[in-house]
């Protein structure tokens, strides 16, 4: 028998497993897709057709966003839209004066799943909507199958009461008992997360998985019997949940981060001890929120590396100067756009969010797979064709000019925008230098870091790219630039490459 999971509104769930989803629809609609190919399946459950307002970042409880976050997920999955069915399922008229009065939401979201599925192209093979009452369904994820009954309207009130209270869900796994409680009095400190379960073991964490469905985990990198990247490997190919790594931030720890991060790891923390709770324990909940939004965007992408041409005579990129910003997802983001580009290649100063010792072992493991050099800053490095300079961690960077040179300056500055390295520190460095042609770039990151760095680049006449949302492991920083104007053009991080050597003519 299928193992089932309950989905309440606002979230999405996919599986390449059998699984056998459940939920309860009012006025929401879920669109309940099926690969016939792979035989996978996924529902997504949204209450509302489109976002209102700007605050709420919860985008999978809005069917223009959830429909298409489901459909990036087989995407990334491999699936084709040919081999894509799919089933609309909800819209009563039941919960509309909740929200808009004198407006039918059922309707509207019914409407809204039409729209955006045949925009993809993707078939509806059934449409089982309106009404004056809810529906709770049953979805198999490995046939396809849909069943469903009516149900009274307190039942979906109830639903929805307990979506709009429900807090994410956490599980820790670390074979410390000390850490574990730790880490738990950090999470517990803010009010939207809830602790659900502790594993200090893989295999325990296994059958907590199963039991209690966490939305987000923390992960240990040195556990005995099987280590935190091993499981993390395992458990992506079989039932992926957006993941943290807990880890010592030693130079020893960061070839097993970055191979977490190649596994679909949204991003890492230091290992905290007492005296660090009240300062670590913001970043981590921030972290936490980041993997949340992350959900369906964790698996790594897997694609053809091929280099772009960049037909520029070598002797005129030093007249160019690429500036990259990026946090949260960055490192496997910087890593796809480098991999891609030629050796001949105009000077390119990096800012990625990323704690001292990282930063060195992250330029070293860049260096060794690019066709160019890749190495962390140091102070009076010069900038050259050829070259990529990695801000180092806990450090500023800048750029000054230095007897008709032009050199990075690394400072101990205090941070900007809660950042050292900051991108904005960077870019607002690079609009002082007159005799350059500049294109500035902003990937994934939490915050807005870089985003008015980019807008003073692009008012002095660089051009500048922004990564797409689609692509972004978390869309905050280019989002904030491409609202404020600062982005000339948003493309997706693969598109990026052939976009940076097009412009260099």
């Amino acid at each position: 028998m299928e193992q089932e999971y309950f989905l309440p509104p606002g979230e999405i769930f996919y599986s390449e497993t059998p699984i056998r989803i459940v939920t309860i629809l009012g006025s929401c609609v879920s669109v309940c897709v099926y690969d016939k190919r792979k035989k996978s399946g996924g529902v997504c459950h949204y209450y509302l057709p489109e976002k209102i307002g700007d605050e709420d970042d919860l985008l999978d409880r809005y069917g223009e966003y959830a429909i298409v976050h489901l459909l990036k997920f087989f995407k990334s999955s491999g699936s084709a839209s040919c081999d894509l069915i799919a089933k609309i399922i909800g819209g009563g008229d039941v919960l509309s004066s909740v929200f808009t009065a004198g407006k039918n939401i059922g309707v509207e979201n019914v409407k809204m799943a039409q729209k955006v599925l045949k925009k993809f192209n993707i078939t509806v093979l059934a449409c089982e909507v309106g009404g004056q009452t809810g529906r709770k369904i049953r979805f198999s994820t490995s046939t396809g199958e849909l069943l469903w009954k009516r149900v009274e309207k307190n039942s979906c009130h109830e639903v929805m009461a307990g979506a709009k209270k429900r807090k994410i869900k956490v599980m820790i796994v670390d074979d410390s008992s000390p850490v574990r409680k730790l880490v738990r009095k950090m999470i517990e400190s803010n009010s939207d997360f809830e602790v659900v379960a502790e594993a200090e073991n893989p295999l325990i964490a296994q059958n907590l998985i199963n039991k209690n469905r966490p939305d987000v985990m923390t992960l240990d990198i040195n556990m005995p019997g099987m280590d935190g990247v091993t499981f993390l490997k395992k458990m992506m190919k079989a039932d992926p949940i957006p993941t943290i790594m807990v880890t010592s931030f030693s130079f020893d720890d960061s070839g097993p981060v970055f191979q977490a991060l190649e596994e679909g790891a949204v991003d890492y923390i230091q290992k905290p001890n007492f005296s660090e709770i009240a300062s670590v324990s913001e970043e981590l909940c921030e972290k936490l929120k980041a993997a949340f939004l992350a959900k369906n965007k964790i698996k790594k992408i897997i694609s053809n590396v091929s280099k772009v041409e960049i037909k520029l005579n070598p002797v005129l990129l030093n007249n160019w100067l690429v500036g990259i910003g990026s946090s949260t997802g960055g490192t496997e983001a910087l890593k796809e756009l480098l991999v891609r580009l030629p050796s001949n290649i105009p000077p390119i100063l990096i800012v990625q969010h990323i704690p001292p010792v990282f930063s060195k072992a992250f330029a070293d493991r860049m260096n060794a797979i690019c066709a160019f050099e890749v190495k962390e800053a140091k102070d009076g490095d010069e900038l050259k064709s050829g070259k990529v300079l990695l801000a180092p961690g806990g450090k500023q960077m800048r750029v000054k000019s230095l007897s008709n040179r032009l050199v990075v300056e690394i400072t101990d500055d205090p941070p900007l925008n809660r950042f050292k390295p900051s991108v904005d520190y960077l870019f607002s460095s690079l609009g002082s230098i007159k005799k350059k042609k500049m294109i500035g770039i902003l990937l994934t990151g939490m915050g807005a870091d870089g985003a008015r760095g980019l807008l003073a680049l692009k008012e002095n006449g660089a051009f500048t790219i922004g990564q797409d949302e689609m692509s972004s492991v978390v869309y905050g920083m280019p989002k904030v630039a491409y609202e404020i104007g600062a982005v000339d053009k948003q493309v997706s991080l693969l598109d990026i490459p052939k976009e940076l050597s097009e412009r260099l003519v």
